[in-house]
């Protein structure tokens, strides 16, 4: 079996790839490591005709490896948004072969005055995809086909004008505007029931602590409709609203909740309570917004997908992304001790706190660990609020098998080294830890723990 490394990560000294493929005489596997050796792989084309890896078969579409492969490219053209406003969804480009192994995607990008651009990026397995090298083309004339764009083709030579990367490498966004706080009604919307229809207007409404914080759903559609929570944490639903009824709930902590429709499991929204002391009064009055850093939660690659902004005179904002542009829309401003954190699609509150430093970002690995990127200027501690429906340590096999197994311990790394930590607080909702960094700390990983 042949085996090529995609992207590898550092712990307690010993390699080990996150992604790799392997393939046999038949097939390609997309392989992935969730927690220590243990991993699964799971194929992504079979075909008895073909002999891999030089037998020369085309990737199909919608792979697990080209929707892994067009997340990562979605996340890399993001990280443009300083210098171009994205303006379509991202497209898989020519198609990948067995031999080789590269995928290409692109989007379409304007500037500022309109000029308009391809943003294209390939990826080959034996490189690197934390650091994924975009391309960026002009558009000299319309005759150019999105779908065949590559490095030298006629595409390439006559259509396009290959430009050098500006010098700036922010994380800066392309914003257009702050969203509406004072509306708290949602409309379920005519023909809702039918699967591809637009059902709820807005589809995220944000509503603020001790003022607004009484949503309604009005229901136009001619069926009966019910709300419900997406998970069991602040669980609320609306019951059943008939056709020109409606139903109120009252949210009683900030957060980002999301929830779902029945009948319907396309019917989805997002509910974002603020604090009652946000401020936005010291934002820009433009209507248009450029940030010193983003930090952005998930890329911005599903919805719903939220980040935070920082401009240059410190303040701090949330940001909600502005699909399918993948732009963001300021939310508030002022430092938050709260960070969303992305898990199958479920939006989890982190609560911490930090001395000697500040927290960029916080994600979920599939590793089964949570990642925090921090900026430290001098030794210090973070304290983690873990809600244990994102992440847990149990004495338990993987997947579960035991009903309620004892806690375990979690296992912390510190810019890629064990460390030992502290566990101040344990409830049947929360894990909170402490943990000490020194003053060049940049990462720590708080992992999950299970039975092989």
């Amino acid at each position: 079996m042949i085996i090529i490394g995609i992207s590898v990560i550092v712990i307690l000294g010993i390699v080990i790839p996150n992604y790799w493929l392997e393939f046999d005489d038949y097939s390609i596997f997309l392989c992935e490591r969730w927690f220590d050796s243990h991993y699964q792989c799971n194929a992504i084309w079979i075909d008895p005709q073909c002999n891999m890896p030089g037998g020369g078969c085309i990737f199909p579409k919608q792979t697990p490896f080209e929707q892994f492969l067009e997340k990562k490219a979605t996340a890399a053209f993001n990280l443009k948004l300083d210098d171009y406003k994205i303006i379509s969804e991202v497209h898989a480009a020519y198609p990948a072969y067995s031999t080789g192994l590269h995928k290409s995607f692109v989007t379409q990008a304007v500037e500022s005055d309109g000029t308009r651009y391809y943003l294209s990026t390939t990826f080959i397995p034996d490189e690197s995809l934390d650091e994924i090298n975009v391309k960026i083309y002009k558009i000299i004339s319309e005759k150019c086909d999105l779908s065949i764009i590559s490095a030298g083709s006629e595409c390439e030579s006559n259509y396009l004008e290959t430009m050098d990367p500006k010098p700036r490498s922010s994380l800066d966004g392309w914003i257009t505007g702050i969203s509406d706080k004072s509306n708290s009604t949602v409309t379920i919307l005519q023909g809702a029931v039918i699967e591809g229809n637009k059902a709820l207007d807005p589809e995220v409404i944000i509503v603020v602590m001790g003022k607004n914080n009484t949503v309604t759903w009005i229901n136009s559609d001619d069926v009966a409709h019910a709300l419900s929570s997406n998970y069991e944490n602040n669980a609320w639903q609306t019951g059943l609203v008939k056709p020109g009824e409606s139903s109120s709930v009252i949210f009683n902590n900030t957060g980002i909740f999301s929830y779902h429709g029945i009948p319907g499991p396309w019917i989805s929204g997002t509910v974002v309570v603020l604090p009652e002391n946000y401020d936005e009064s010291n934002l820009p009055s433009s209507g248009d917004y450029d940030f010193k850093t983003m930090h952005m939660n998930n890329a911005c690659t599903e919805k719903p997908s939220f980040c935070f902004g920082v401009f240059e005179n410190g303040t701090q904002i949330m940001t909600q992304c502005d699909f399918p542009i993948h732009g963001c829309s300021p939310i508030y401003s002022g430092i938050s001790s709260t960070f969303p954190v992305m898990k199958d699609n479920i939006p989890f509150d982190v609560n911490y706190s930090i001395k000697g430093g500040t927290v960029k970002e916080m994600t979920f690995s599939n590793s089964n660990s949570l990642l925090i990127l921090i900026d430290s200027i001098m030794g210090g501690n973070l304290t983690l609020n873990i809600p244990r429906d994102l992440l847990d340590a149990k004495m338990d096999y993987c997947p579960p098998r035991k009903v309620n197994p004892l806690d375990d311990t979690f296992f912390v790394l510190r810019d890629g080294e064990e460390i030992i930590f502290d566990e101040i607080q344990t409830t049947s909702i929360h894990r909170t830890l402490q943990i000490a960094f020194s003053d060049n700390s940049t990462k720590i990983e708080v992992i999950g723990t299970c039975l092989i």
